[in-house]
């Protein structure tokens, strides 16, 4: 982890965000997937003035709730976090959830260059041992390196930009630590590669709108293969890295 910076407003960047939560020993018939969502974005700079400019607007039409400081794909917990009953979510904010989305997909097609979703099945995982860190790291980790970078066009300057709050500050430092020493090969130079200690980011996502197109990413992809609902996810196929999407086997 390195300090804070928003220099990768000028670089090509990857944001990251979750959907579900990677315990094994959480998961249930409606919560049985866990996801990372991707947006890469040659000129992130376009895509997060966009999304910050929505989020405002959808405050001004009383769309979004005004203490909600970012958007997010399922706003419903954070809701519940501020007081609202889930009579109020029902009648008040959740009638307005399928236009938000629909508006920030808009926004990714037009100011991101590709996304892709890692989805581990933790079913599977039931009863393995496997921590939540170790599903939740490896699921990273492989999706990152055997999926999206070697199927994106990126100078050798790229930062990878994620959401805080999954591992505490020491883990984080240790889990960018061995993303670091990760060996990959750029297909665009065919020549061995490796992250260097800037590219990995962890940031509070309220402050960086970029997160939130990996939430809605995420969201979107969770809801296709988790609850049958795919059209947010179809909405997003022309901006697909390769397949769009990998299922993960956690070992």
């Amino acid at each position: 982890m390195t300090k804070y910076t928003r220099n990768y407003l000028n670089a090509p960047t990857i944001f990251v965000d979750e959907s579900g939560s990677p315990g094994a020993k959480t998961h249930s018939f409606e919560h049985h997937l866990f996801v990372f969502g991707f947006c890469y974005c040659k000129k992130p700079r376009i895509l997060e003035r966009n999304l910050k400019t929505l989020l405002v607007q959808l405050h001004k039409k009383e769309l979004y709730h005004p203490e909600l400081d970012e958007i997010k794909f399922h706003p419903t917990l954070p809701l519940q976090k501020l007081g609202c009953t889930k009579e109020n979510i029902k009648s008040c904010w959740e009638p307005h959830y399928d236009t938000i989305r629909k508006k920030v997909i808009d926004i990714i097609i037009k100011n991101s260059d590709g996304v892709f979703a890692g989805i581990v099945e933790k079913r599977e995982l039931y009863n393995t041992g496997f921590t939540s860190e170790y599903i939740g790291n490896t699921l990273f980790q492989k999706s990152l390196i055997d999926h999206v970078i070697h199927n994106i066009d990126y100078s050798n300057e790229l930062f990878v930009i994620y959401a805080s709050g999954r591992l505490n500050n020491k883990r984080t430092i240790a889990f960018d630590k061995n993303m670091c020493n990760i060996k990959f090969k750029n297909k665009q130079t065919n020549t061995s590669n490796h992250f260097t200690s800037k590219t990995f980011h962890d940031v509070d996502s309220a402050k960086t709108p970029g997160i939130w197109a990996g939430d809605l990413v995420a969201g979107a992809f969770n809801m296709a293969y988790g609850h049958n609902e795919s059209k947010y996810k179809d909405s997003l196929e022309s901006k697909f890295i390769n397949a769009g999407f990998a299922r993960t086997k956690i070992k």
